[in-house]
């Protein structure tokens, strides 16, 4: 549940092959563009037992990403 930029998230995914119809071709800009607005697009969703969250990070003055595990809703 740490916190990461889009950049980091671009490499991570290029390392490990994700994300390929986000990332495309292209400069590593115009993929950390295209991944950040589909994060944005996606943030607060839950999918499966997952959720994106983002937030600024005032330190870095970046916005930074992360993706937390949803607990059930008890009934």
């Amino acid at each position: 549940e740490r916190w990461s930029t889009v950049s980091s998230l671009v490499e991570l995914a290029a390392e490990r092959g994700l994300m390929g119809s986000v990332l495309r071709e292209g400069s590593a800009r115009s993929q950390q563009s295209r991944l950040g607005r589909s994060l944005r697009a996606h943030r607060d969703q839950v999918r499966g037992s997952w959720r994106i969250e983002m937030t600024t990070d005032a330190h870095l003055h970046t916005t930074v990403y992360r993706v937390v595990a949803v607990k059930e809703a008890r009934s």
